[in-house]
């Protein structure tokens, strides 16, 4: 008796009497429609390349011949091999499991269709993905692309309307979707027929077995001692050329390794962080291990009569690279330009994070951990909080912010670790009926009014103030707040390439108009009686301008993680101060709170790596301008490259700004202990982790 069971549109035949041939037919079902899976979804990883090659990194490419291009290639390929045969292990496997049993495939040829759409929509979604990641934040996907899926996704959402093809590219997806699996069956039920399988049982076997390890070999990717892995990408000196051989689904692949790996903290003895110390040639001992990062702010007997406010604001994107597009007819600084020679600036300054909530975590605890204030590790009560000596002498610690509280978890963060009171987007929708808003938030002019509001408006509480605020309408979706009007600023074709947005007139108007509201701010405490004499203003950027390709450009290895630090102290307080400016100088933003610190606290104990900048440099114990991928050793002369973003350990720096001389690199030692300055930073933060005391609950 013969019976026919339909499978999708294949009718595989099912003879109970001769087992073998059900099961030769069955496999070969399998294997042609894994096979044509695997070659759709190597063209689409090919296809993706090659235009990422056109958008990105066409100049660096062309520059290869002979070996290096053909190694190029190979690997290339050999990616796209590996990572289409891994799209339909579950389908080959899953399939070879059933062949054997009618019942076991009649339920697998209809789960079959679910496999192979998963595997094609994985490659295709990836591909898609590392491309236009690549094109926000200049680099393939890579750990940052799970903290990013922890941001508000509806403002998540909103800036990939604005910003991307979202509707166009999702409906594309959905019509190539819709191709592929209408073409699909016809194809594998064609080549099903044809599909080479012997006869027999044993030679069946044989056969399948052979199959198997081809497809093993696909997904191993090599043939030599290592698998295809990520130390293979390492194909050339450029990293241009290195970041176009994996795929996106390869880039997601090391990224998610890369993030699980975060997540385990390791086991750092007291006698590693000796051992740390040590090789920065600072003596320390296992029973004291805070001892080198103990500092006491100057004493200071008028600011201990008169304490004064401190106010800190971290701007979204405030980017140094920006302000150098600023020139007669671009007017880049609105009223900040007021300030330019009234207070200290700083350019040689670099964040310290890449990312808001990366920096906001360095800056208040100097943590290197941008997950931290969602992670299991929030609880511990880290030496370097940088709220403790404001705590210490009495002052109300208030944080104001035009973004939403729950982001990052940020207002239970936040105030778990000492700030006293949270306002945020509801807070100051209840303040000002009138506020404009986006998708981010409440817009800046918005978020400085409340900041005012708080300055002056005290009651019965007579308490200074540390006041930090955290800006967001430079944010990306970017567009112009409602009543400012965009000036057109005028770019050359070269300057244009840098910036992938399809809009720079508002671009560089939303940067104009965060700085413009900034300056306000500081005019309108400067301008108030109550407040002019007693009130330090700082300001920083959290991380430099997304998008603005760096990868390119090594002689922008400080320039690409450069953001200003200003600072103003009233002369009423710098009557009674020792200072010492020189706008020349260097530093981070570990700096930033041990500099207002020392001009606002007197004699106030406190644990940092940080530096007084406006005092003597020879003070300083961690003389690095440091961020996590590049450094600058004072008085060294380079930038050291922290993260092998580069081909070069560093590359030496012309005169004393931010740019370096593309053809020089070096190999000082300054940049040996900027390496082990990174490595104490992290130990430290992985012991307390693990050894530190908890937050006591409030």
């Amino acid at each position: 008796m013969v019976r026919f069971c339909k499978q999708g549109d294949v009718r595989v035949k099912i003879q109970d009497d001769q087992t073998f041939l059900a099961v030769k037919d069955r496999l070969g079902w399998v294997f042609s429609g894994v096979l044509i899976g695997m070659i759709v979804c190597f063209v689409i990883m090919t296809t993706g390349r090659a235009l990422f090659v056109h958008a990105f990194t066409m100049q660096a490419i062309s520059k290869l011949h002979g070996a290096e291009l053909y190694v190029f290639i190979k690997t290339s390929l050999l990616f796209d091999l590996k990572y289409a045969a891994q799209a339909f292990i579950p389908a080959l496997a899953l399939g070879i499991l059933c062949a054997p049993f009618r019942r076991g495939f009649n339920v697998y040829s209809k789960c079959f269709w679910f496999l192979n759409l998963g595997g094609f929509l994985y490659i295709l979604l990836f591909t898609v993905i590392n491309h236009f990641y690549y094109l926000t934040y200049n680099r393939i996907i890579d750990v940052f692309f799970f903290a990013f899926l922890k941001e508000d996704p509806i403002a998540t959402t909103k800036t990939m309307y604005e910003d991307y093809p979202l509707v166009s590219g999702s409906l594309a997806i959905i019509a190539v979707s819709a191709v592929y699996l209408y073409l699909f069956p016809k194809v594998q039920k064609r080549l099903a027929r044809v599909f080479p399988m012997p006869e027999g049982l044993a030679k069946i076997s044989v056969w399948s077995f052979v199959l198997v390890i081809l497809f093993s070999l696909s997904v191993r990717g090599s043939l030599g001692t290592f698998p295809l892995r990520q130390n293979s990408a390492q194909i050339s000196s450029d990293p241009l050329v290195n970041a176009t051989v994996p795929n996106g689904p390869a880039a997601l692949h090391w990224a998610r390794e890369w993030a699980e790996e975060q997540m385990v903290i390791p086991d750092i003895s007291a006698k590693d962080i000796v051992k740390d110390y040590k090789a920065l040639g600072i003596k320390a001992l296992a029973s004291d291990l805070y001892a080198p990062l103990e500092y006491t702010t100057p004493k200071n007997s008028y600011l201990e009569e008169n304490k004064p406010d401190v106010v800190v604001s971290v701007q979204e994107s405030m980017s140094t690279h920006m302000f150098s597009y600023d020139r007669e007819g671009r007017d880049l600084y609105g009223e900040l330009r007021k300030h330019l020679k009234d207070d200290f600036w700083f350019w040689n300054f670099l964040s310290e994070g890449n990312g808001t909530m990366d920096s906001l975590t360095r800056i208040l605890l100097e943590v290197p951990d941008l997950n931290l204030s969602t992670s299991t590790q929030a609880d511990r009560d880290y030496i370097c909080n940088a709220l403790k000596p404001f705590h210490d002498q009495g002052y109300r610690v208030v944080f104001v912010t035009g973004c939403i509280g729950s982001w990052r978890n940020m207002d239970t963060f936040f105030r778990s670790i000492g700030i006293d009171e949270v306002y945020e987007r509801s807070s100051l929708k209840k303040w000002f009926r009138d506020t404009t808003e986006f998708a981010w938030g409440v817009d800046d002019e918005y978020m400085f009014r409340g900041a005012l509001k708080i300055l002056r408006e005290r009651g019965d509480d007579k308490r200074p103030i540390l006041l930090l605020t955290l800006s967001i309408s430079n944010h990306p979706p970017f567009r112009v707040a409602p009543g400012v009007e965009p000036k057109t600023i005028e770019l050359s074709k070269k300057e244009l390439e840098r910036f992938p947005y399809p809009n720079t007139t508002t671009l560089f108007a939303t940067f104009r108009y965060a700085n413009d509201q900034l300056g306000k701010f500081f005019s309108a405490v400067k301008n108030d009686p109550a407040l002019a004499d007693r009130t330090i203003l700082a300001a920083t950027g959290d991380h430099n301008m997304r998008g603005i390709g760096y990868s390119a450009y090594p002689e922008e290895l400080a320039l690409g993680h450069a953001v200003p630090f200003i600072i103003h102290i009233p002369k009423a307080l710098q009557d009674h101060d020792k200072i010492s400016f020189d706008p020349k100088r260097w530093g981070s933003q570990k700096d930033l709170f041990t500099t207002v610190s020392s001009h606002a606290l007197s004699g106030a104990k406190m644990h940092t790596f940080g530096c007084d900048l406006l005092s003597d440099p020879k003070d300083c114990r961690f003389p690095y301008a440091f961020n996590a991928n590049a450094a600058v050793p004072y008085d060294s002369g380079y930038a050291c490259n922290i993260l092998d973003g580069f081909s070069f350990k560093a590359i030496k720096l012309t005169g004393t700004g931010l740019m370096a001389d593309p053809l020089s690199t070096g190999d000082p030692p300054q940049c040996d202990d900027a390496l082990a300055f990174s490595k104490l930073q992290r130990d430290l933060y992985y012991y307390q982790a693990k050894h530190g005391p908890k937050l006591k609950s409030n």
